[in-house]
């Protein structure tokens, strides 16, 4: 940076980033001046002059021009970077959600422009102060204002209710909108996720992991050079650079008018002058001028006059200790949750306590479910959640109807309440159950219509679900509820992550080493290329099963696969054949349908085309009958590929395409890419060169960067560098980088319609 550049606001544009990065490019080269540029690449300097300034995006053929006399820039990356700020798109992330509320932001004027200022100058900072005093609320405002300053937007990680901080990477990715890349360590694949973008990623509640929630803020900021961190928590992270920005309870001013606003929104207005505006001051000062306060304070003057509310609140003697650990929680605070609390009715209070251990965004149906007892029935209990949405014990989803969370302040007060009442084991009981209920569905419904649908319900639940799953292994009989991850074993493998799964299936193994759970075992530990400690678990489920028992022919088709990578193909396709003879005899057609595909690849690596067609033309034909599709388009593709090999473009496209459609819908990226790419070679032998080019580009940004490409299969990786390299020689080095170039800023959904412009 030059002595006279200044860092740049956080409502830069994406042209002016654009121009502030090219400007240090030429810093670090040494600051030549436009006069000795002009000579070196053509162009007058008045044109170099406004490609530096900011004020548009100046063409493709300048910018290059510029590069070539700046030494070590990555030209390829500008090139990527220059077509996204031209076409107005960002990267293929996704921006997270950002909390939502429907009262307005009051205040934090100071506090806003010290975050702003941060932002120029620092990538980690942190928003400081005890419970309550609204860092959450004080981050989302910060975040909003400076979204437009970050080319890849902002990403908002929530850790309240995280009560595994092993899972803050999994967590952090799902925030970015990476897919889960199933064979890749959550760390490694979160390097490489953050590597290349511009973004502000917000993690929110650190407190209670703070040294875990470091660790992995430490490896973003060293793997991202673009990324900031903005983070809330009642302690520092303690990391060097950290800017500490400390919010404490509003100005008496502010907190008046929050008051107001507050209770305007509940149609209550205030008065502005005499003695009732005397009592909304004294009122907030009773309550330390704390945001969260002041929030279920205002819900009672729909009830109360404000002289009657101060009347309450002063008659308050009894104020609870501190449940957090920090020492900071105010004890106004504790008072009007206690107060809060008394109003209730019994079965207000009993769900507000049950629904402390269900965390995320639950819905109201399964706070129905986990509250609803003989005495209280459904219909009690959903009325009893609504009047808490009401009185601001629980937060409406603003964005998600029929959802709500609970505030950390108030989750903490409603665990100290269920502990009280000896209902932590029931309550906790109740939530594992509707969690096994969850995943039991899943796992019966998966082979069939409603793939889609259930991998979608797991991930919005799947916070509830570790929860029930780190339960059911902090109590002696546990075993029941360890069942949870095995039922979800087709989700680890889809779309979930398989390290994550093999822990918790591990730690089920231990509760309760049945035959079901470790063949499960067995087989994420195979795809995450541990084959001896899979050949040991599916010995296991040998010895604890008769021959011809599902789990037993489950574990022999795992062997067929191990068989399979260890290039044993006599003995993979006799081991495989054996499972599908087992499964039929079973009437498992699942197990069928996946036996058929693994041996028409074992069939395909033989080069037995014949064979592997009719295989795949017999998985794809039962598949169909039953609505499966996830598994299948592995399938399809397998048989597009062997099409291809033996020259039937014309039967090979239309089943690649369908492929990758399917893949899209899931959101398997690895799937998507490894299509793409075989589509790219059709494209090539049917004429056309640069949507090729343009896909081979696609399929290299989203395939996972920290895997071996095309599955590290000889005969593929080999196929697609000599399909490369003609391309290359076909269009000239230029044009085939530009095409490439381009396909990596291109949204998936772009890339799905190039994939059918052709053959023309």
């Amino acid at each position: 940076m030059g002595r006279s550049e200044q860092p740049l606001g956080i409502a830069a544009s994406p042209v002016e980033r654009f121009a502030f990065d090219l400007r240090r490019a030429r810093d670090a080269a040494g600051r030549p001046t436009f006069r000795r540029l002009s000579a070196v690449t053509g162009y007058s300097m008045s044109t170099l002059s406004d490609a530096l300034s900011g004020r548009r995006l100046p063409t493709w053929p300048v910018v290059e021009a510029l590069l070539e006399v700046f030494p070590d820039v990555d030209v390829p990356g500008w090139r990527r970077r220059w077509l996204s700020v031209s076409n107005g798109r960002s990267r293929p992330q996704e921006e997270s959600r950002l909390p939502g509320y429907a009262t307005a932001f009051v205040g934090r004027q100071r506090e806003l422009a010290d975050i702003a200022g941060a932002m120029g100058t620092d990538r980690l900072i942190t928003v400081a102060g005890p419970g309550g005093v609204g860092k959450t609320r004080l981050a989302r405002q910060a975040a909003t204002l400076a979204r437009s300053g970050f080319r890849d937007g902002v990403h908002w990680v929530q850790l309240a209710e995280l009560s595994d901080p092993s899972l803050i990477p999994q967590v952090t990715m799902a925030a970015l909108g990476v897919p889960v890349d199933p064979t890749v360590a959550p760390a490694a694949a979160l390097r490489s996720a953050v590597t290349h973008i511009h973004a502000l990623i917000v993690f929110d509640n650190c407190e209670h992991v703070v040294a875990e929630c470091a660790a992995v803020i430490e490896t973003i900021l060293s793997a991202g050079s673009g990324v900031t961190v903005l983070t809330t928590s009642r302690v520092p992270l303690v990391l060097d650079g950290e800017r500490l920005v400390p919010v404490g309870p509003l100005p008496t001013e502010v907190a008046v008018s929050m008051l107001r606003d507050r209770a305007w929104t509940i149609g209550v207005i205030l008065p502005e002058s005499g003695e009732d505006a005397d009592a909304a001051v004294r009122i907030c000062e009773r309550l330390d001028r704390l945001p969260l306060a002041i929030e279920i304070a205002a819900r009672k003057l729909r009830d109360l006059s404000l002289g009657a509310l101060l009347s309450e609140l002063d008659e308050l003697s009894r104020l609870l200790d501190d449940p957090g650990d920090d020492g900071h929680r105010h004890g106004s605070l504790a008072a009007m949750l206690d107060w809060s609390y008394r109003l209730c009715s019994p079965l207000e209070q009993r769900v507000w306590r049950w629904l402390a251990v269900a965390i995320g965004e639950p819905s109201i149906e399964m706070a129905v479910e986990l509250c609803a007892t003989e005495d209280d029935p459904p219909k009690a209990v959903r009325a009893a959640v609504m009047r808490l949405i009401d009185r601001s014990v629980l937060v409406g989803s603003v964005d998600t109807p029929g959802r709500f969370h609970v505030l950390e302040t108030i989750r903490a007060f409603g665990t100290r309440r269920l502990a009280e009442a000896g209902e932590t084991d029931r309550a906790r009981t109740r939530h594992a159950d509707w969690c096994l209920r969850l995943a039991v569905d899943f796992d019966t419904h998966w082979y069939g219509r409603r793939q889609v649908e259930l991998i979608r319900r797991v991930r919005r639940e799947l916070p509830q679900l570790r929860v029930a799953m780190e339960y059911a292994g902090s109590v002696p009989d546990g075993g029941r509820h360890a069942a949870t991850a095995r039922r979800l074993v087709w989700f680890w493998i889809a779309v979930g992550s398989l390290d994550e799964g093999r822990r918790w299936l591990a730690a089920a193994a231990d509760l309760s080493p049945d035959a079901e759970t470790l063949w499960a075992l067995a087989y994420v530990t195979l795809l995450l290329g541990h084959a001896e400690e899979s050949e040991r678990l599916t010995a296991r489920v040998g010895a604890l099963s008769e021959a011809d028992s599902p789990s037993a022919v489950w574990a022999t088709l795992i062997d067929g696969l191990r068989l399979v990578q260890q290039r044993r193909f006599d003995d993979a396709e006799h081991a495989t054949t054996t499972a599908l003879r087992r499964f039929d005899d079973l009437a498992l057609p699942y197990g069928a349908q996946q036996a058929l595909s693994q041996r028409g690849v074992i069939k395909t690596l033989r080069s037995d085309d014949v064979g592997a067609a009719e295989d795949f033309e017999t998985a794809d034909v039962m598949a169909r009958r039953f609505g499966e599709r996830w598994h299948n388009s592995y399938t399809v593709w397998s048989h597009g590929l062997l099409l291809h090999q033996g020259a039937d473009l014309a039967n090979a496209l239309p089943m690649l395409r369908r492929a990758a459609a399917a893949q899209a819908e899931f959101g398997d990226r690895r799937g998507m890419a490894v299509t793409l790419s075989t589509i790219a070679w059709v494209a090539v032998d049917r004429g056309a060169p640069l949507a090729a080019a343009t896909l081979m580009g696609h399929a290299s940004a989203i395939w996972p960067s920290s895997e071996e490409h095309m599955f590290g299969l000889p005969y593929l990786t080999v196929r697609s560098r000599r399909y490369a390299d003609r391309l290359r020689n076909s269009l000239g080095p230029k044009v085939f980088d530009r095409a490439f170039a381009a396909g990596t800023v291109m949204e998936t959904a772009e890339a799905l319609a190039l994939m059918r412009t052709f053959p023309r």
